[in-house]
């Protein structure tokens, strides 16, 4: 739940980053936030059922997401040190989960 809760945080910002970029961040301010929401419920969710210690950690992926989800979706550049960052989250999550 903590990674759907993840994916849906990274696919708020970027609605948020598309809307703000063709100037309709009125228009979408409604699917933005029922879209963070809806992230917040599955984090909340993984929580009651889940061990802290092992959640909170796994919420990071949100962005190792939103570095995917600029690049490709986007086209940002992704630079040396953000995939530096990103192989990180994920080392560490695999270590904490292990």
């Amino acid at each position: 739940m903590a990674l759907i809760g993840s994916i849906f945080g990274a696919l708020s910002m970027l609605f948020l980053k598309v809307s703000m970029l063709r100037k309709k961040l009125m228009k979408n301010l409604i699917l933005i936030a029922l879209i963070f929401g809806a992230g917040l419920i599955f984090g909340v969710l993984a929580l009651r059922f889940g061990n802290l210690s092992i959640i909170y950690p796994i919420t990071s992926l949100v962005y190792v997401w939103t570095v995917l989800l600029s690049k490709y979706i986007l086209k940002e550049k992704v630079k040396t040190k953000e995939i530096l960052g990103v192989i990180s989250i994920i080392l560490g999550i695999i270590l904490i989960v292990s």
